[in-house]
Formats: structure tokens, C-alpha cells, sequence
């Protein structure tokens, strides 16, 4: 039995589960994967209040967040969150290894990524990524980026950092990533090509895949995709989601709206608080 179950350490979770600790509530935080979810990739974040001002990169963030949540006593499991249920005053989360009775949960799940809008043969499909550190490296090697936004930008300068040949293709006519970084992409040798939506991927008799747009064709070792992502949330039974809001609350990126991981981090705080509440009012901790 906890006060509260956190399901997901990203910013948003992590940024709950600090909350919590803070209040002194009993807090318990799953993740399926790795601490930090996203903000990993990020090469360079800009106005996240923390660690310090300036730039630093999404790993060193995670790095910092991941002590501050030991010096509080945030306990992290690594589990899978299958369903969340709804039972008397209480919430379940179940996981393959145990079933958790909690008063409030935060969902902070994050999105998954959304594949291109084109079939994809499995030829071409192992070709495909969707995070820069998944594509084999090597020097010189052709990566063409799908996208037009900062994740998509931010990922391109980390590839070119590493040597990789990288062009961004973008479906309208100008980038939405903000001048400055669109600079740095340019300066650090990342082609631009704009006006070109990808209406087709496939495989040569070389190694590779070709990108069909109706302005020309693009050759590429392999295929990066940031087009946005999709709220990625457990399943949730009808009485779980009657209480949307009390009780049980979703942060973050999984919450829709701007993909930035200092909003997502104060959003989790938000939602922890809120949960405070709710565990007040619902007969104090467990």
C-alpha cells in the first residue's frame, strides 16, 4: 500500500515523486525503461531552472534528478504499469510482479513516437529509428531525419556531432524549430531541404533506403523520424477514468500540450500536489 504511485520517471514523474517526498508522503515510482525517458536524447536544454542557468544536456539533467531523488528517499522500481483499476477508496496498479493499492496515481507515461505516414516494408522497417542513439554509427554514413520541429533539429545536430552525414527533410516550406537552433544545424554541415513530404521509403539494390518526395529522391543509410508523439498511457478501466482529476491525474507529455521537459517537471509538482489533496481528503496517508 503506498500514499501514491507514480508511473514514469521522466521529468514530469520525477518532478511528482520529488513533490511527494517532499510532503512526506509515501511515494513509489515505476518505469519500465530508462530514468529520464527522452530527455536523454536531448543534446543541449536551455531553460530547464536546474541545475544551473545556460545549456546543458538532457542526460546531465537526468543525471542531476536521479540524486536529488536518492538524497529523498524516492524509491524507483523497475516495472511496467499493465492496468490501473478503481475499487472502493482505493486505486490498483497492476504490474507483471505485483498488484499495488494506492490512494492517488500520477500518470507520467510520456508519448510514444508516431511512425511515418507510409508503409514500411520489414526491409526498410529495420532501417527505420526513432531515437538518434539507436542508428549505428559510423563516420560518413547518411542519415536523413524526418521533421521539422526541435526534437527533430536537436537530434540532427547530435548525429552531425558524431559524424554522420544528415539531411532534414521537412514537409512545409520552413523549419519549427527556433533560428538558433536551426543555425547550429546548419553550421555543424546538416543539409536542409524543405517542401518535402516523404511519400514513400524504400530499399535499393544498395545498401540503404531511398526517400520518395514529389520534388526528388533522397538515398540514406538509415531513416530518423520525429514527427510528434502520442500520449503513451497504461490501460485504464471506466472506474479508473471516472476519476480523472480525482485522484488520479496525468502530467506531462502524456498530458498533451508543449514538449518541454522543464514544463513537464513543474506539471509533475503540480499533480503531486493535487494528489496531496486528494489523500488529505480521503482519510490521510496509508
Amino acid at each position: 500500500m503506498r500514499d501514491l504511485i507514480v508511473i514514469g520517471a521522466g521529468p514530469a514523474g520525477l518532478g511528482a515523486a520529488l513533490q511527494a517526498a517532499r510532503a512526506g508522503r509515501d511515494a513509489l515510482v515505476l518505469e519500465k525503461e530508462r530514468v529520464g525517458g527522452r530527455l536523454n536524447l536531448a543534446r543541449a536544454v536551455g531553460n530547464f531552472p536546474w541545475p544551473a542557468a545556460g545549456q546543458t544536456s538532457g542526460a546531465a539533467i537526468v543525471r542531476g534528478l536521479r540524486r536529488q531523488a536518492r538524497r529523498s528517499g524516492v524509491r524507483i522500481s523497475p516495472e511496467e504499469c499493465r492496468w490501473i483499476d478503481r475499487t472502493g477508496r482505493w486505486f490498483i496498479v497492476r504490474t507483471a510482479a505485483a498488484a499495488y493499492r494506492c490512494r492517488a496515481v500520477v500518470v507520467a507515461t510520456g508519448v510514444r513516437p508516431l511512425p511515418p505516414a507510409v508503409p514500411l516494408d520489414p526491409a526498410v522497417a529495420r532501417l527505420v529509428h526513432y531515437r538518434w542513439n539507436d542508428i549505428p554509427m559510423r563516420r560518413g554514413g547518411r542519415v536523413a531525419v524526418i521533421g521539422a520541429g526541435e526534437v527533430a533539429f536537436d537530434q540532427a545536430c547530435s548525429l552531425a556531432e558524431r559524424g554522420a552525414a544528415v539531411t532534414v527533410l521537412c514537409r512545409g516550406a520552413r523549419p519549427r524549430a527556433y533560428a538558433g537552433l536551426v543555425s547550429l544545424a546548419r553550421s555543424l554541415g546538416v543539409r536542409l531541404m524543405l517542401d518535402r513530404p516523404v511519400s514513400r521509403i524504400e530499399t535499393s539494390r544498395i545498401p540503404g533506403v531511398t526517400l520518395v518526395t514529389p520534388r526528388g529522391r533522397t538515398r540514406a543509410d538509415a531513416v530518423l523520424v520525429a514527427i510528434g508523439g502520442e500520449p503513451s498511457l497504461p490501460a485504464l478501466t471506466a472506474a479508473a477514468r471516472r476519476m480523472l482529476g480525482h485522484g488520479l491525474y496525468i502530467a506531462g507529455d502524456a498530458a498533451g500540450g508543449r514538449r518541454q521537459a522543464a514544463i513537464a517537471f513543474g506539471d509533475g509538482v503540480d499533480k503531486a500536489m493535487m494528489a496531496a489533496g486528494t489523500i488529505g481528503k480521503d482519510g490521510g496517508a496509508c
